[in-house]
């Protein structure tokens, strides 16, 4: 079921947001709230209303008395990043690494945290001495694929 915001008009007042930010905190028995736990706990309020109203959730969050998220793996070591991609890579015993397989298989960091720190996950998947997936081929036409579509549901007689 998909939960419907109230809509912010200048009505509603600096007050009234950080209020129900602080009831839903109350109600999961916690200080550090991301916005997925306040929309998943009826939180009254879409994001872009703390965005527009305060300039971004953890400002509001702050306003409101509560423990702003921390920023992601900004402290963490380079090393200490592609050792976890290693380890990973060691224990599923694995030469290639798409993204899913290492947040499936215990991957403690984001693959967001890779990718601003080093510039693309297949770059990262090369300085641990990996190979990176290989893509297809962007250039097939539409028809092609198709027509292959086509020769797979035959096959599969569906």
């Amino acid at each position: 079921m998909k939960k419907e915001y109230q809509n912010i008009s200048k009505k509603i007042s600096d007050d009234e947001l950080l209020n129900d930010l602080r009831r839903v905190a109350k109600k999961i028995k916690g200080n550090a709230m991301p916005f997925s736990v306040y929309k998943n706990n009826f939180g009254k309020y879409s994001i872009t209303s703390f965005y527009n109203r305060f300039g971004s959730w953890n400002k509001a969050i702050e306003l409101a008395g509560l423990k702003p998220r921390k920023r992601g793996n900004q402290n963490i070591l380079d090393k200490e990043l592609l050792n976890d991609l290693r380890r990973v890579a060691k224990k599923i015993k694995r030469t290639t690494m798409p993204t899913g397989v290492y947040k499936n298989n215990s991957g403690k960091y984001s693959i967001a945290s890779f990718q601003k720190r080093f510039g693309s996950w297949n770059k990262v998947i090369e300085l641990v001495g990996l190979k990176p997936r290989k893509r297809g081929n962007k250039n097939i036409l539409d028809k092609e694929l198709l027509n292959d579509l086509r020769r797979v549901a035959k096959k599969i007689k569906r």
